[in-house]
């Protein structure tokens, strides 16, 4: 059995769904886990494999007795986790779907909320497995290492959604006192913090010792644009839209800030204008 146990490992690390069939049949355990290191299950590794094939394992592990809910001895970290830290939008849906808690915590407290602004496999169990997720994030379908963070803010978008609505509390900080949205702030991760701060994650702010200025910046935009969206009405739906664009087109975080406060500004003068031109 301990054979057929490491080619399902293998199978789900690499999206394999045939080689994966063929080792369940041969009687593999849908709940093995790797002998050491990140000590990752077949349905934490395939929560990180891209769609469809990803999907399609998970529903087929489950279907053969995987525990949807199973927290890594190593981590504390579910599947869910490592299907959000591999911004694997339809594996999030697969899993909640499924079962998985959205409100699950790992040792550190973290949530699959806080998991969106770590890297795959950076969380010694939790994160995404090997080939498959490598792939995903070379091609645009990841969260962490070195690409841009807005490459991917619909995913991230319809992730943090799906969470919220089965019942995921952005607000609910980690063992460190960060919020998810603080945590993706003190990463420097645009396209989260701005989701999760549409889904009501605003309410902590992130320490002055995190993140250091970047974070801050990120904050203090966030509570500028709040103010004036409040303020302002629909004066202000110019703006909006224009940071809207800036979010998905600008490459650099600090620019996303600055440009975005940039537009609200002159999105309030030329509101408080428009009286005075209309009386003209």
């Amino acid at each position: 059995m301990y054979q057929a146990d490491c080619e399902l490992l293998q199978a789900c690390r690499c999206g394999d769904e045939n080689a994966a069939a063929r080792a369940l049949d041969a009687g593999a355990n849908a709940n093995a886990r790797e002998r050491g290191g990140a000590r990752r299950s077949p349905l934490e590794l395939a929560a990180a494999v891209p769609a469809p094939a990803g999907a399609h394992l998970l529903r087929r592990l489950v279907d053969a007795g995987a525990r949807v809910r199973a927290a890594n001895p190593a981590s504390g970290a579910t599947a869910l986790h490592a299907a959000a830290a591999a911004r694997g939008a339809d594996a999030v849906l697969t899993l909640l779907e499924l079962g998985a808690n959205p409100a699950a915590a790992d040792s550190r407290g973290r949530t699959p909320l806080h998991a969106l602004s770590e890297p795959p496999g950076g969380r010694g169990g939790g994160g995404g497995g090997g080939d498959a997720a490598a792939s995903s994030s070379s091609s645009g379908g990841g969260g962490g290492g070195g690409e841009s963070p807005l490459c991917c803010a619909d995913g991230v978008e319809t992730i943090v959604s799906a969470l919220v609505a089965a019942g995921a509390d952005p607000s609910t900080p980690d063992r460190g006192n960060l919020t998810p949205m603080a945590a993706a702030a003190a990463a420097g991760d645009a396209a989260a913090a701005y989701a999760l701060w549409a889904a009501g994650g605003v309410q902590v702010r992130l320490p002055q010792t995190v993140g250091g200025d970047l974070a801050g910046d990120l904050m203090d935009a966030i509570d500028y644009e709040i103010s004036e969206r409040a303020r302002l009405g629909p004066g202000v739906e110019a703006g909006a839209r224009a940071l809207g664009e800036l979010r998905g087109l600008t490459p650099g975080l600090r620019e996303l800030l600055l440009g975005g406060c940039a537009t609200l500004r002159r999105a309030e003068r030329e509101a408080a204008a428009a009286p005075a031109a209309a009386r003209g």
